[in-house]
């Protein structure tokens, strides 16, 4: 790519040193691309970003609108029209149903203990699935703060469809100084945050390159980029960190003004703010042919755009080479990155609610202000109007009331009948918010308000799909960047036991792409349907239904170790109760029971019954000759080694892997 004719810094202000800090001190192994690109590279994507702020000027402008009637503000502070004064209330149509959704989602992600489950993709990986899943949800609570970070995620990808978030590594530093118990001055650096962080990034401030919308692919997408405010407190600590370089070179340049959404917020808060002392600086993450060798390389880097000054760019810092962005998205567009939320789906029911609603308020307002007209030269004296007055006039006509306001009883049925159009749009009905249908009212039976809350959560499957997606990725990442940052056994094990601790450590020292080849990883709390209640009633049906096919199956198993019974008999009570085994599996697994078989017993290896499809000698019915497999010593199958119900396979000696296993970790003896 050629170089731009004018220069893209000052060439009074000398060029920028590669990152020469100690790897130690940073708060990634940073690699900065070499200094004769910065130019380029800067020229580039200042151009990239420019360009896609000029594009989205109406996108930004929507969601502005759509922050307006969250909040429930008027347009105009005081309506002149039809009079001035009149009323000017705005029905908060889409909060309502934001709200709604909002709770249901943090309640189905977080209602349960663990955000996540561990279960591993083999036996041989079985003993590290379960010590994974403990620290993972702990990394989440305690390290990342998830939940409050995902309730932001969630808010804006309900309010205008799309919510973007982000997972970095951060090790962030202080320099303090302050007096020991001896009064003496002690100036050291502190660590005030070492590990994986989760930022909600507003959807007004991601950018990315037009490949990217009709591809739905941050990864493979020629850039994104976001816009981040920064103190210059913050950026000296950056600076102070290794992360950033050379910041002064942008302190005499803090951003001017703020952008529409943002003066939207501050007259949503009642705030104005009259100056502004921080900086916009640009995150990008790129692919670029660095080398010029016509092979793209995966870059990240930060741009002051006023000063057009880059204060970092390095090649991407993490192992799995991933972009750290992940999207939700609320109703889903055919061939879009962006969704459709609650603001864009009631923006126009809204407004029409809005409006018929302030239409009745003022014709309450006319109806109940009586006026009287009288014939001119009727009386000269002002005479008060009160209860029981006598007005004396020359004919009966000379004085009369004015009626000015007239009921409108369909205008409530009209204000009723939008609101019923968009529950149809969004999907949130009476029973979504917690209230009775105002259709069937109080006389609804529980199964068939069960049956239609179960139907309305279907509406909420496609976004459901998409958080669960987004959170199993981001778990993995979690892993994959603790194994890249603190693989060497600093990491926090106080909350495992001994020998989770042993496992725990040697799994942290092998290659990041084990995470996803052995570990599956799921987010089984996001369920529409999910709650408390729900979750026990599930389980004791299952024990229920256990109960009654262990009681079969031994019935079964009577009949088969029966000498008295006729070889046709004990076939048959066999292949009833390996199709009983099988049913109950299918009904497992229809439960998203994890591992469903390790709760089926195995009938055909029990009593030895050759498997489907095996030889004639082993065929289920061949009863009459042990050595066929038959039934004449059904005790022999289970004391010469065949598995137990419910029993884990045995693993190979060399613990989780084998020296043969692509998956497994090359023979750890520690794990076995």
């Amino acid at each position: 790519m050629a170089k731009r004719k004018d220069e893209l810094f000052d060439s009074k202000t000398p060029p920028i040193e590669a990152n020469t800090v100690s790897p130690t001190e940073t708060y990634t192994p940073q690699l900065d691309i070499p200094p004769d690109k910065l130019e380029e590279v800067g020229a580039w994507i200042l151009d990239e970003i420019r360009r896609a702020q000029t594009e989205r000027t109406e996108m930004e402008n929507n969601i502005v609108e759509w922050e307006r009637l969250y909040e429930a503000r008027p347009t105009v502070a005081k309506k002149d029209f039809p009079w001035a004064g009149a009323s000017n209330l705005v029905i908060p149509t889409v909060a309502t149903a934001v709200d709604a959704v909002l709770a249901r989602i943090m309640n189905a992600t977080f209602a349960s203990r663990d955000v996540w489950a561990a279960v591993s993709r083999s036996s041989k990986w079985m003993k590290l699935a379960k010590p994974i899943e403990k620290w993972l949800n702990w990394v989440a609570d305690n390290i990342m703060k998830l939940k409050r970070t995902c309730r932001s995620w969630f808010l804006s990808c309900i309010k205008v469809g799309t919510g973007v978030a982000k997972v970095t590594w951060e090790r962030r530093v202080r320099n303090v100084m302050y007096k020991n118990a001896s009064g003496g001055v002690i100036n050291e650096t502190v660590v005030v945050h070492e590990g994986p962080k989760i930022i909600n990034i507003p959807l007004a401030d991601f950018l990315v390159s037009n490949d990217a919308i009709h591809t739905q692919n941050l990864q493979d997408c020629e850039w994104l980029a976001e816009r981040g405010l920064y103190t210059w407190k913050q950026l000296k600590e950056l600076e102070s960190s290794g992360i950033f370089l050379e910041v002064d070179r942008i302190k005499p340049q803090p951003r001017s003004s703020s952008t529409t959404l943002e003066q939207e917020l501050e007259q949503n808060t009642g705030i104005s703010v009259s100056e502004y002392k921080d900086y916009e600086i640009f995150e990008f993450w790129a692919s670029y042919d660095v080398n010029d060798d016509g092979v793209l390389e995966e870059i990240m880097g930060d741009i002051h755009l006023e000063s057009r000054t880059i204060l970092r760019c390095v090649y991407n810092p993490y192992r799995h080479q991933e972009r750290p962005h992940h999207i939700i998205r609320y109703m889903p567009r055919d061939n879009s990155i962006f969704g459709i939320g609650m603001g864009q789906m009631l923006q126009h029911i809204q407004e029409e609610i809005t409006t018929i609603h302030n239409q009745r308020i003022d014709n309450g307002t006319l109806a109940n202000t009586t006026a009287f007209k009288k014939r001119r030269g009727t009386t000269n004296s002002k005479q008060d109007i009160y209860p029981g007055a006598t007005i004396l006039v020359d004919e009966m006509d000379d004085f009369t009331e004015l009626s000015m306001g007239r009921g409108q009883a369909s205008q409530l049925q009209e204000e009723l009948h939008t609101g019923a159009i968009g529950e149809k749009r969004t999907g949130v009905s009476d029973y979504t918010v917690g209230r009775e249908s105002a259709a069937i009212g109080s006389n609804a039976t529980a199964t068939s308000v069960t049956a239609l809350i179960a139907e309305g959560n279907k509406r909420f499957k496609m976004t459901i799909t998409d958080i669960r997606e987004a959170l199993t990725d981001i778990a993995h990442q979690i892993i994959m960047l603790y194994q890249q940052f603190i693989g060497d056994g600093t990491l926090m094990y106080e909350i495992f036991d001994d020998a989770e601790k042993t496992i725990v450590q040697e799994y942290f020292q092998l290659p990041a792409e084990y995470s996803k080849s052995n570990i599956l990883l799921d987010t089984p709390a996001i369920s529409e349907a999910y709650n408390k209640d729900i979750e026990k009633q599930t389980y004791m049906t299952l024990a229920q239904i256990m109960q009654m096919l262990y009681k079969n199956l031994m019935e079964a198993a009577g009949v088969a170790l029966n000498p008295q019974a006729p070889p046709p008999m004990k076939a048959l009570a066999l292949q009833g109760a390996d199709a009983a085994a099988k049913i109950f599996e299918r009904i497992l697994e229809s439960f998203d029971i994890p591992n469903a078989k390790a709760y089926v017993p195995d009938i055909k290896a029990m009593f030895g019954m050759a498997p489907e499809g095996g030889s004639d000698a082993g065929q289920t019915g061949s009863t009459s000759s042990p050595a066929a497999g038959g039934l004449e010593s059904p005790m022999a199958a289970m004391s010469t080694g065949a598995p137990q119900v419910g029993a884990v396979p045995s693993q190979p000696a060399g613990g989780i892997g084998s020296p043969g296993d692509v998956a497994g970790l090359q023979g750890q003896g520690a794990l076995t």
